[in-house]
């Protein structure tokens, strides 16, 4: 775009990439930071402004996709990706609207426009400073640090408003962190890594994010540049509904008189029973359950548990049963064959094996935590659709942004 002015001709040239950028990792930028900071004690000054917050992001992250409308090159496989995404955000109004979710799809969305490497740096800086902040914050008391006991455990929150959030943010870093160096990690980082990951863990106890953020770096510094790799990346395809197949089965078919089914859902800290009551009570339809209320254990900023006088615990830590439940089986299909794409896609590049493995720990994670479709546990969602459009292999755009 061009301005004459004069006899001078004096020319402003606007910049579609630089406009489209500044838009969306605006956007991004306050989405995670008030995402994560409403996590935390920090939500009684923050909570009142969710609406406002995230109309912010959905328009300027709206506005990022009209500036960048133009350079759009629509093919079949352009039509078919927004189609799908479209579908998921249509589905998620109809059935529970939630106008955080809504938002986060948005970002999903239009981040065709987007580098994924940009975007891992730029979420990899927020998160780290904001995760840093709660806790520091906690320690040094602006906000509470609520503590409390689970049999022979004491879990610290660290300014969360559960113990589990932190790891949940730690275990994203890392992610990011190997990703950003999946061509080869140095040893020194490997360590840096391995330690934050033991003090987050020695503090809050949340033990499963943290064997699966321990696994995650020593399978990528072990053998990423190993051809075993392409060997445990051959049902990656496939690997997410496997993982939902099993979830789902193991919840149903728990039995509490069986030893070692027993034992299992103690060590999964009761998740396959809560998510048989829950399947029993709300049951899973095609469309979800309008009805189905979670009630967790998570404490305000005064140090109150929110779990109210009589309400029963019933939080589903699982994100196949929990949306299963919440938004219905069309809705998991949809994202199911988003994945399957995706992992088809990346098995056909050899230098993405790594991230291919990324993506089967999601999976596995996704089992025993709810949190891998939002942005500030899982910012490889807008990896997802970058691959979807084709961007590894065929750019969409005149020029590509880097």
């Amino acid at each position: 775009m061009t301005i004459e002015d004069g006899p001078n001709k004096q020319v402003i040239s606007i910049d579609i990439d630089t406009v489209y950028q500044t838009l969306y990792y605006s956007a991004l930028t306050i989405f995670l930071i008030y995402s994560v900071l409403n996590s935390s004690m920090y939500n009684i000054y923050l909570r009142g402004y969710s609406t406002e917050v995230y109309t912010v992001c959905c328009l300027l992250v709206t506005g990022a996709g009209i500036s960048k409308i133009t350079k759009l090159k629509w093919n079949v496989n352009f039509v078919f990706t927004v189609l799908v995404l479209l579908g998921l955000e249509a589905l998620q109004l109809l059935v529970r609207p939630d106008l955080g979710l809504t938002t986060m799809l948005l970002f999903v969305l239009m981040s065709v426009g987007t580098s994924f490497e940009k975007t891992a740096k730029i979420s990899l800086s927020i998160l780290s400073v904001v995760l840093l902040f709660v806790i520091l914050s906690s320690e040094i008391g602006l906000i509470k640090n609520v503590s409390w006991q689970m049999g022979n455990r004491v879990r610290q929150m660290l300014g969360f408003g559960t113990a589990l959030r932190a790891s949940k943010i730690m275990l994203n870093i890392t992610w990011l962190v190997l990703y950003l160096n999946r061509r080869k990690i140095a040893l020194l980082k490997v360590c840096i890594l391995v330690l934050l990951n033991c003090v987050i863990y020695a503090l809050t106890v949340s033990r499963l994010n943290f064997y699966i953020a321990i696994l995650s770096i020593l399978v990528v510094y072990l053998f990423q540049n190993r051809k075993i790799l392409r060997y445990i990346t051959a049902i990656a395809p496939i690997w997410f509904c496997i993982c939902m197949l099993f979830s789902l089965f193991t919840t149903l078919k728990y039995d509490y008189t069986n030893q070692i089914q027993f034992n299992l859902n103690s060590f999964l800290e009761s998740r396959l029973s809560l998510g048989q009551f829950n399947i029993a009570t709300y049951g899973i339809g095609w469309l979800g359950s309008k009805s189905f209320t979670m009630n967790g254990i998570e404490y305000d900023a005064y140090g109150n548990s929110l779990l109210g006088i009589g309400s029963v615990y019933n939080y589903v830590d699982n994100l196949y049963v929990q949306y299963l439940i919440q938004y219905g089986i069309l809705f998991m299909i949809i994202i199911l064959a988003v994945l399957f794409i995706v992992s088809v896609r990346l098995k056909k590049n050899d230098k993405s094996k790594v991230i291919l493995t990324l993506f089967m720990l999601m999976a596995i994670v996704s089992i025993v935590d709810d949190g891998m479709l939002k942005l500030q546990y899982n910012t490889f969602m807008l990896l997802a659709v970058e691959v979807m459009f084709g961007k590894l292999n065929n750019s969409h755009y005149d020029k590509d942004v880097e």
